[in-house]
């Protein structure tokens, strides 16, 4: 035997039981780490109220047919970003090309490729036939917009994709 009396040794703790224990929560620390990163990124995003969309995928095919029937257009005008902020210009007009004056223009529009960060905006008209409206969170990019315009019953609907640019 050693010289040493038993109670002069020490015990040395054994710590290996806890290794499985400390990878496994490093392991979900991880995990968990990824999935608030996902979570919280912008260019990821479906489509708001997509299972409801798609139950009144008939509905769409109608309005489809009925924008035709009404024949009415929609353009862009002028888009003037800035800093981050963008004033958007919607001319309508019908199908001989004679603005329509006197509807409630409504849109949604978003960059595509932050489509998780969405603008809703009413346009008010500013000269016959011409509805502008302001969206916050400009950047440069493609951008979607989803246009819906009423007027005595006659509901008329558009998307467009425009290419922003940043001053």
């Amino acid at each position: 035997m050693s010289g040493v009396a038993p109670e002069a040794r020490r015990a040395r703790p054994n710590l290996w039981p806890f290794v499985p224990a400390l990878l496994l929560g490093a392991v979900l620390a991880g995990l968990g780490t990824m999935a608030a990163i996902a979570i919280r990124d912008p260019g990821f995003a479906l489509e708001p109220d997509y299972y409801q969309k798609a139950l009144a995928y008939d509905a769409e095919i109608e309005q489809r047919a009925r924008n035709t029937e009404l024949g009415w257009k929609v353009e862009l005008g002028d888009i003037r970003a800035r800093g981050r902020a963008a004033e958007i210009e919607l001319a309508l007009a019908d199908a001989e090309g004679r603005p329509i004056s006197g509807a409630t223009v409504e849109f949604e529009a978003f960059a595509v490729a932050r489509s998780s960060l969405r603008t809703t905006a009413r346009a008010p008209e500013t000269t016959p036939g011409i509805y502008r409206a302001r969206v916050d969170g400009a950047r440069g990019g493609l951008w979607e917009i989803r246009v819906d315009a009423t007027l005595a019953g006659s509901r008329f609907t558009e998307r467009l994709r425009v290419e922003m640019r940043q001053p």
